[in-house]
């Protein structure tokens, strides 16, 4: 993570001279194709007044970014979800298709949750509309963006899943046992959809029966100061530490010290953390929401409550914690899932070749992966 941040290339921070400076180049250039770009996105981009005044300033990074991609020979963006990124390409490419006539091309990975929480106010059917092609990462997602335009239905949404590296995310021991007590690990933002009080109060109730157990919540969030007293007003001081956030390369330590991962969310697409535990071989046991059943099936790769349901979430940490048997017979399992469908380099590669190359015939040879030395990745 630290190479690739030091080979991204940022839109946003820059001296304000610098955007001034593209859009006063754009200007003198092209200024029929800057003008119908700026009318068209403020008229048709945007559901909202707040959403197309916003326009200008996307309309000024879309700029930045037509330059920085020029001057690597780039004609293609691809863009993870659909939020202000995916306004930028596309205000990107109508401005250069207005400008030179040229066919660049922008195309998009879908994530959710929480563009179909509110796709009006992402524009997320025009959005869908003008990608060339778009990834999903799960089936639901995929019908979700069916339900907003069944005309969309066919060959220009393809599923590709989401990955881990199962050479980083191994096992602690491979072996047929568990003999550590329970610890149970929590990985994600400290935000109210992710149901960590949920989490607080089966523990207490854990805690209440005298069950035996270790709890460590990582990560950080507006509700840290929420989490932190109710772990003081639960009794859960001698049980639960609230860690904060951790660097990527720090993760794998977490999930070997762990032998049950708990994720009780509300809202999610399918969770990375989700396949780094399981990846590792720990029991997982989290919500049956939006693309979580394709990757956790209840009972064999690990378990599964309804969101919200504390007494469900109380009796699953309930059963991992008193047999260690199911731990380990369920982490076995569910490392052969991610090993099967959720690694990250295969899926990279189909989402490389049957959805950011597919029928391209303008991208440059390095559009898909930067050349050493060559700082080509582009990030707002």
């Amino acid at each position: 993570m630290i190479r690739e941040a030091s080979r991204t290339t940022s839109l946003l921070g820059r001296p304000k001279r610098d955007y001034l400076r593209v859009v006063l180049c754009s200007l003198a250039r092209s200024p029929g194709a800057l003008v119908s770009t700026l009318i068209t996105a403020i008229s048709e981009y945007g559901s909202t007044v707040r959403g197309r005044v916003w326009q200008l300033f996307y309309l000024v990074e879309a700029l930045v970014l037509v330059h920085e991609m020029r001057h690597r020979n780039l004609s293609q963006i691809h863009v993870h979800h659909a939020n202000n990124a995916a306004d930028i390409a596309r205000v990107a490419v109508l401005f250069v298709a207005r400008q030179s006539n040229s066919t660049w091309r922008w195309t998009l990975s879908m994530h959710g949750p929480t563009e179909f929480l509110a796709p009006e106010s992402f524009d997320l059917a025009k959005k869908a509309q003008s990608a060339a092609a778009i990834a999903c990462i799960s089936h639901y997602c995929r019908n979700q963006l069916i339900a907003l335009d069944p005309g969309m239905e066919g060959s220009k949404l393809e599923i590709i899943r989401m990955g881990v590296d199962v050479d980083t995310y191994r096992p602690r021991v491979m072996s047929s046992t568990d003999t550590h007590k329970p610890r149970i690990l929590y990985v994600g933002r400290l935000v109210k959809e992710k149901g960590v009080m949920n989490l607080l109060q089966a523990l207490k109730e854990l805690a209440d029966e005298g069950v035996e157990f270790e709890a460590e919540i990582v990560g950080a969030g507006p509700l840290k100061g929420d989490i932190a007293a109710a772990i003081n007003d639960f009794g859960l001081t001698e049980y639960v530490r609230l860690v904060g956030p951790v660097g990527q390369d720090k993760l794998p330590r977490l999930y070997n010290w762990a032998n049950v991962f708990c994720l009780p969310s509300y809202a999610e697409g399918v969770p990375v953390v989700l396949m780094e535990a399981m990846s590792s071989e720990i029991a997982v046991l989290t919500t049956s929401v939006a693309g979580i059943p394709e990757l956790v099936a209840h009972g064999e790769t690990g378990l599964l409550v309804a969101p919200g349901d504390v007494s469900g979430l109380t009796q699953g940490l309930r059963d991992l914690c008193a047999n260690a048997e199911r731990r380990v017979r369920l982490g076995s399992k569910a490392r052969g899932v991610v090993q099967r469908e959720f690694q990250v380099r295969p899926n990279a590669q189909r989402l490389l070749e049957t959805v950011i190359l597919r029928g391209s015939d303008n991208v440059a040879p390095n559009a898909g992966y930067p050349a050493s030395g060559d700082q080509s990745g582009l990030a707002r």
